[in-house]
């Protein structure tokens, strides 16, 4: 096995294991049931985004921020947006992209003992986007209130490119999968600040054996929605 298998196949086990934490838990199977009832896959796409975030050195505020980041979807109104086969109009985009917000609010309303950057990445992972937009330098440990705001947004940027990378390769209601090299151009068009061009790199290098690994492990296959992955007994973890 590969050095870079290996490393894939360790990140899946490090998720599945995280998913266990109990504040974590909770959400991930609100999820999962949404997902069952409306026929969507915030489920296996929160996972997915997970184990990328892991791949890349994300640390285990970051994963849990990656496994709930889209917890908000299970609060909208109108659920079956989320699989509109064509384009939304303005009204339905602004109702949707109110998941962000949703989510945070999720998050911090609950006393789930979750750090704070879980609900702030929940909110913004779709914004830092356009927040790193201007900035061409790594974001680096410095002192006091920025030092905690670097790193804050450091996770939310990590989730944010792993999560769009996820969204942009799979096939979604209104289109089919795309290819590696259309992601890739499409993420390095968002955004020219050096962090983001090195995760979409980072993201298109692993894409081949990251994908293998992942339908393998059953990442992809929403049977595994009734009992997740294949795990030993009840799937209480998930």
């Amino acid at each position: 096995m590969s050095d870079v298998r290996e490393g894939v196949e360790s990140a899946v086990d490090y998720v599945l294991r995280a998913v266990s934490d109990p504040g974590i838990l909770r959400f991930l199977e609100l999820i999962r049931r949404h997902d069952i009832k409306y026929g969507i896959d915030t489920y296996p796409h929160s996972v997915r985004t997970g184990v990328s975030v892991v791949l890349l050195g994300g640390d285990p505020d970051a994963v849990k921020s990656a496994l709930v980041h889209d917890v908000g979807k299970i609060m909208l109104p109108r659920p079956e947006l989320l699989k509109k086969p064509g384009d939304f109009t303005a009204e339905e985009k602004r109702e949707v992209g109110r998941h962000t917000e949703l989510g945070y609010l999720l998050l911090t309303g609950t006393g789930n003992g979750l750090p704070s950057v879980v609900a702030e990445t929940a909110r913004d992972h779709h914004t830092v986007v356009d927040q790193y937009r201007d900035q061409t330098e790594s974001p680096r440990k410095r002192g006091g209130r920025k030092t905690r705001r670097r790193e804050k947004n450091t996770i939310e940027l990590l989730v944010g490119a792993c999560e769009r990378y996820d969204a942009l390769r799979n096939a979604r209601a209104y289109r089919g999968e795309q290819d590696a090299d259309t992601v890739l151009h499409a993420m390095r068009s968002m955004n020219q600040s050096r962090v983001w061009l090195s995760l979409a790199d980072s993201l298109y290098r692993l894409d081949n054996t990251a994908r293998d690994v992942m339908i393998s492990r059953g990442l992809y296959d929403p049977e595994n929605l009734a009992n997740p992955w294949g795990l030993e007994g009840t799937p209480k973890r998930l």
